[in-house]
């Protein structure tokens, strides 16, 4: 296949300005970065409750998207052992239904700035082709990490539950650490963290 004989400027900037400030850039990382923590949770979960291997699990769920993860984790809800811990998964499942909607469409639609008209002035939003016009706004970030954070702390709980095994914190309730060797709090020293 023939090169483009065009220029391709490699930069700093993208096509387009984004229109959100460094706080809701932030809040928009600390959605993805905890959607991550989600999306690993629900697949040890599916494993645990499949009685298959996290690598076998990983080679089967990997490309499969937030939504296929958690209907098939909702499927196999009646495995799990213990009322409370049934319950707990399955108020998370609901939850998490309009949440994956969001996270979609903030993820994957189009930040731009939201013109009104008759005030003359503009929001950050984002617009997103299945949704209509309905955008989500960048106000609307804060609350949506919140809910991340509570849902990873809820898959978290039935994970151990499922695991038989006690919440990972530091003791405070404060989120542990996690290392590239295992979900762990160590004893010695942390490694310097960059």
């Amino acid at each position: 296949m023939a090169k483009s004989k065009l220029p391709l400027k490699r930069d700093d900037n993208p096509a387009f300005r984004v229109p959100l400030n460094p706080t809701q850039l932030q809040e928009l990382g600390q959605l993805a970065v905890t959607w991550g923590q989600i999306d690993t949770m629900m697949l040890n979960a599916i494993a645990q409750l499949s009685k298959i291997d996290g690598g076998t699990a990983y080679v089967l769920l990997d490309s499969t998207t937030s939504g296929v993860r958690l209907n098939l984790f909702k499927r196999l809800i009646p495995r799990i052992g213990g009322e409370a811990i049934r319950n707990l998964a399955e108020e998370f499942c609901e939850r998490m239904n309009s949440l994956v909607a969001k996270r979609n469409h903030i993820m994957h639609g189009l930040w731009r700035w939201r013109i009104d008209h008759k005030r003359n002035e503009g929001t950050p939003a984002c617009y997103f082709f299945k949704e209509g016009e309905n955008d989500i706004f960048a106000t609307d970030l804060a609350d949506l990490v919140k809910r991340a954070n509570g849902e990873s702390v809820a898959i978290h709980r039935v994970l151990s539950a499922i695991m038989s095994t006690a919440p990972i914190t530091d003791g405070d309730e404060r989120p542990a650490h996690v290392f590239s060797d295992g979900f762990y709090i160590p004893r010695e020293p942390l490694p310097k963290l960059l």
